[in-house]
């Protein structure tokens, strides 16, 4: 008995003729659905989690910030500040006016650089950083104020330039490492930031992202050690506007937590 077979055999064909081990227009449809609309519900878990984990790492750059001041003001036994600038706050010598030039600040790459991310001094009247002067231009102006070197003297290195801080948003380490509340600020009470059942209307700094509800609180104790929190307050942040300036009122950034509504600046 002799055998025979077709090297051209096509795919074997089931009853009704459809090919075996394929799928249909309807199925693939079925499939690239669900691949649609799962990805549509994890879009937002994927991005709060980004933004969540930006937070944590603004939490990190805070408190690196204060406790270099903090240690410089009891290793050299002179006071030192945290200057404030949209971008974030710098290290500055009040003995010899000038900033720490190990700081690694970086204006450019901050996170306070992207517009979607801001902070507010809850203890200097809850201003918020996009009211504060960005630290090219401050840094520019206050180069343009100083006097023309005379002919023959050597220009200065940049990195032990004098700088007046006037005016700025700032904190201040004593030599014992206390922190002092200058430029008209006060401390906001600790007791805000113990509350359980509701993160706290105020803090002494707080850390806001556009249309997210997590927030980073900072509790500044007098000793001049900080702790945070990161809690949800179920509304969704607005970027303050830059001419909004400062307010003597806590109406302007008080959160309702029956209402669950806000106006803590800008418009909603």
């Amino acid at each position: 008995m002799s055998r025979s077979f077709s090297r051209n055999a096509g795919p074997r064909r089931a009853a009704g003729g459809r090919k075996e081990g394929g799928f249909t227009l309807i199925e693939l449809m079925v499939v690239v659905a669900i691949i649609v609309l799962a990805a549509g519900l994890m879009t937002p878990t994927i991005t709060d989690f980004f933004k969540n984990r930006q937070l944590e790492g603004i939490r990190g750059t805070i408190g690196s910030a204060f406790n270099r001041a903090r240690m410089a003001a009891v290793d050299h036994g002179k006071s030192m500040s945290l200057v404030f600038f949209r971008e974030g706050a710098r290290v500055f010598d009040e003995s010899t006016k000038s900033f720490d030039p190990d700081d690694h600040f970086n204006p450019e790459t901050s996170p306070f650089a992207d517009e979607a991310v801001w902070y507010v001094l809850g203890f200097l009247r809850k201003k918020a950083s996009p009211t504060i002067p960005k630290y090219r231009d401050w840094e520019k102006s206050q180069r343009e104020l100083r006097a023309a070197p005379e002919p023959g003297e050597k220009k200065r290195d940049n990195s032990s330039e004098t700088f007046n801080i006037a005016g700025m948003p700032k904190l201040t380490f004593n030599r014992d490492g206390t922190v002092v509340f200058a430029g008209g600020g006060d401390d906001v009470p600790s007791d805000q930031f113990k509350l359980k059942d509701h993160p706290p209307e105020n803090a002494d700094i707080m850390v806001y992202q556009a249309q997210n509800t997590v927030v980073l609180f900072v509790d500044i104790r007098q000793t001049g050690q900080i702790r945070s929190r990161i809690d949800s307050t179920g509304i969704p942040a607005v970027r303050p506007d830059e001419s909004s300036g400062e307010s003597d009122s806590a109406e302007e950034f008080k959160l309702d937590y029956d209402a669950r509504t806000s106006n803590r600046g800008g418009e909603e």
